[in-house]
This record gives C-alpha cells, structure tokens and sequence, in this order.
C-alpha cells in the first residue's frame, strides 16, 4: 500500500479516471485534501477487496483493472456487476451506513484509492454535488441490472 507521500501514490488532479469518478465535480482544494488521507491498494487477480455483511470502513475509487461484484444466494454466489475504473466502489453500501451488501473480487491486478468513511461522509455533507454523482452511478447500475433481468427473461422464454 501506498501513501500520499509516495511518489507511487496517483494524484487525483490529472488522473485519467477523474473524470468519470464521483469525485469529478470536486474543487481542486477538496482533491488535494482528498490526497493527503487517501490510500492506494493494490490487488492481484483473485483477491478480494472487501466482503458481502462487512462494515463499510470507506470508498474505493477504482484506478486500474477490474472487480466482480458479488451477491450470495444460499450457498452460491452471483455476479450482480462488473466494475470498471472510475467506479466508487463500496459507494452506496457507505451512504447507507451499514455493511457491504456485496463482495468485491478482483478479476485482473487491480489497483484503488480507498478513502476513509469519515472523509467521504463528511465530503458528502460539505459538498453536495458528490452525492449527484454517486446517484448517477446508483442509476447505471439499476439500469444495467434491469437489462440483465431482461436478457434473462428473453432467454429463459418469458418474454
């Protein structure tokens, strides 16, 4: 894992995925804050980067590579999603408050900016416009999720 002080450490002005990020709306003040708490992990394929029922700790910002989102049914395990960088994973599980309603594993070496709960939340409440674009995100989602149920259907013949 990597600090702020790391010269390894992803700057957030300049970053290509700022731009599709929930951070995108940010005043470069509130970037270089987020900066100086934020910490960068870094994860090989198969590892898992937070478990469904564990408590929120933070946010990660996806930087590079690609997670499986998953969801238990009984004893198996769906994929509900395929994340992509850019993606605030663990985003609505924390403004939820709770714990992760899903598990998050790495389908490629990957590599995240975890922000801390209390700073995201605390974004969140000084600067509303973050929250615009974590809904955005929660829409994507529901979107994509209505359009597997249809794949589902029109394959399974219940159209």
């Amino acid at each position: 894992m990597s600090t702020s002080d790391d010269p390894a450490t992803p700057r957030c002005i300049g970053c290509p995925v700022l731009d599709i990020s929930i951070f995108s709306s940010c005043p470069v003040e509130l970037l270089e804050a987020i900066v100086a708490v934020k910490e960068v992990r870094e994860l090989r394929k198969d590892a898992t980067l937070f478990e469904e029922g564990a408590p929120v700790d933070g946010l990660c910002c996806q930087y590079s590579g690609r997670f499986a989102l998953l969801r238990s049914s009984g004893a198996d395990e769906h994929v509900v999603a395929v994340s992509r960088p850019g993606h605030g994973l663990g985003a609505r599980d924390l403004l939820q408050g709770g714990h992760h309603e899903q598990t998050a594993v790495a389908l490629e070496d990957s590599r995240v900016c975890f922000v801390p709960a209390r700073i995201v939340r605390s974004l969140v409440r000084d600067y509303p416009p973050i929250i615009v674009r974590v809904m955005e995100g929660v829409c994507q989602n529901l979107s994509e999720i209505e359009r597997q149920i249809e794949r589902h259907e029109h394959q399974s013949g219940r159209n």
